[in-house]
């Protein structure tokens, strides 16, 4: 592999990794637009069960997190292997939710893993298709509240 390749392959998989950061901020900010950009047009998404397929229904599921007030998405491991203009990237997170339950308040927290088929497009890597997986959810409740 030559300088220019390696540096390359090094922008993109930087590239990629800042679409998954800004895809963690925009479902957080519940910034649904930020969500939609993400995406290529035709994208498919296994939300663990429920599949979207194109913008409008990703993005119809995505907005239900509204329902809970808060939402944090810590980004863990992330393995990208590119090949081209394409790339199948490995993503794990940790999300905690807050909600109140029995009058109390609970973080509902959840171990992800999104696997993803990405794009290079003119607007920059996009997401084409998801599969997101939960490894495992907890609830906990906030000592606190």
């Amino acid at each position: 592999m030559g300088q220019g390749q390696g540096l390359n392959e090094l922008i993109n998989r930087e590239a990629i990794r800042d679409l998954m950061v800004r895809y963690y901020s925009a479902v957080d900010r519940r910034n649904f637009e930020g969500v939609g950009r993400c995406f290529t047009p035709d994208a498919v998404v296994d939300f663990d069960g429920p599949i979207a397929n194109g913008a409008g229904e990703i993005l119809a599921y995505t907005s239900q997190i509204g329902r809970w007030p808060t939402s944090t998405h810590f980004m863990g491991n992330h393995l990208v292997e590119l090949k081209g203009d394409r790339a199948k990237v490995e993503t794990y997170a940790v999300a905690t939710l807050r909600t109140v339950a029995e009058g109390r308040e609970v973080d509902l927290v959840s171990g992800l893993r999104y696997l993803d088929e990405m794009v290079q497009t003119d607007e920059g890597w996009l997401i084409g298709r998801r599969v997101m997986v939960h490894d495992w959810r907890r609830s906990d409740p906030v000592p606190w509240a």
